[in-house]
């Protein structure tokens, strides 16, 4: 936290006059467009999958990933070799300086934390529909002021949905463009599991990707339970032997967790697996609890499981965009019993609240079921 407002205290003072001075010296590459994801530190969410899609035809564009993460560099470099910074290296500073266009999902942090600086347009990908309500609209007012600050310059949001407008709009409070194009990570899912046949032998995969917790003291909290706090390692183990099935575990990218895989179980952070819907192709029934993951995952048209153990607390604390038992599309479990029975009901019959799902799919990503890569493309083609 502390390490936050330092960082905070320079980028928006010496540091910002800095960097606008320079600016004054670097003319902007209106082909340059510049993409960055999670505070500069992945390669990965809606930013990675609308810059492949430029990488892959480029056409007059040039896109170039920053990151302040070297293997991520490298990474990237391997396959685009001419389409990554290090962002902390004079080649990454002028890059920044030339871009035109910015692209991120989380912040303006994604620009690893390089301050926003005039004449470029950025464009806000954002990384999720939320659940539940987030920034300006949170009941929690912690961290409000590094929220806008960060998020200052947004200039267009590109959504899903009038559905994701409503919500982002309130969450920042800007008088800015939404432009309904869906996002643009969901489209090799809509391609997949569009036409998708079902499985005559699924593979009994259970994904628990479950939101993340503010402790009292503000941190996150990083110790993550197994559907729910009562239920530990060996009852699990016990349970899935039960079941005859594995499960993936993946925490939320904010989270610092130890490993603790076993033979049934399969712990895979960001750092293993960059984007949570790798793991879709896997997995046979997500269990969340009130994770934007919800949403992406009703694409693949699979059941779901809510353990909502906390419900009451984490509402009056953070609030729901919608009242939760009307959004949601799958059993509502609070106790360790009533999830253990509800996965296997799920793993069983998997056609059960699929009407349901088919209602919230059309709610929160309304006629825009893939393209969305191609929409934006065409949008920033125009510009330049």
């Amino acid at each position: 936290m502390v390490r936050d407002l330092i960082i905070n205290s320079l980028m928006f003072g010496p540091i910002s006059w800095i960097f606008s001075f320079f600016n004054i010296l670097f003319r902007n590459d209106p082909q340059l467009i510049l993409f960055g994801s999670n505070r500069g530190k992945q390669w990965s969410d809606n930013s990675k999958a609308l810059f492949e899609h430029f990488c892959k035809d480029p056409g007059t564009l040039r896109p170039v990933w920053i990151s302040r993460n070297r293997s991520v560099v490298s990474e990237i470099r391997e396959i685009y070799p001419d389409n990554a910074v290090y962002a902390f290296s004079l080649q990454g500073l002028a890059t920044y300086l030339k871009a035109s266009q910015i692209f991120v999902s989380h912040s303006f942090m994604d620009m690893c934390y390089f301050p926003p600086i005039n004449g470029k347009t950025v464009n806000y990908l954002w990384h999720g529909i939320p659940m539940r309500k987030i920034g300006l609209s949170s009941p929690d007012s912690r961290g409000r002021g590094y929220w806008k600050r960060w998020n200052s310059v947004v200039d267009r949001f590109f959504v899903s949905s009038e559905y994701e407008s409503k919500i982002l709009r309130e969450a920042f409070a800007k008088e800015v463009e939404f432009v309904e194009t869906g996002n643009p990570r969901n489209d090799r899912l809509f391609e997949k599991f569009g036409k998708r046949e079902k499985d005559s032998h699924p593979s009994r995969v259970i994904l628990y990707a479950p939101t993340w917790r503010v402790t009292k003291s503000g941190g996150p909290e990083n110790n993550v339970p197994f559907f729910h706090p009562e239920i530990d390692l060996k009852r699990v183990d016990s349970f899935l032997e039960k079941i005859d099935a594995s499960l993936i575990v993946r925490p939320h990218a904010a989270l610092k967790c130890s490993d603790f895989s076993s033979t049934r179980i399969s712990f895979i952070p960001t750092e293993l697996v960059g984007d949570i819907s790798d793991l879709f192709f896997e997995a046979d029934v997500l269990v969340t609890d009130y994770s934007s993951v919800y949403f992406d995952w009703l694409i693949t048209g699979k059941p779901m499981v809510f353990s909502a153990y906390d419900l009451e607390e984490y509402g009056e604390k953070y609030g729901f965009n919608e009242e939760y038992a009307k959004i949601i599309s799958g059993a509502i479990a609070r106790t360790p019993d009533e999830i253990e029975d509800a996965i296997s009901d799920a793993l069983g019959d998997s056609t059960k609240y699929e009407s349901k799902r088919g209602e919230v799919a059309d709610l929160v990503f309304g006629s825009n079921r893939g393209g969305a890569c191609n929409q934006i493309r065409k949008i920033i083609e125009s510009e330049t």
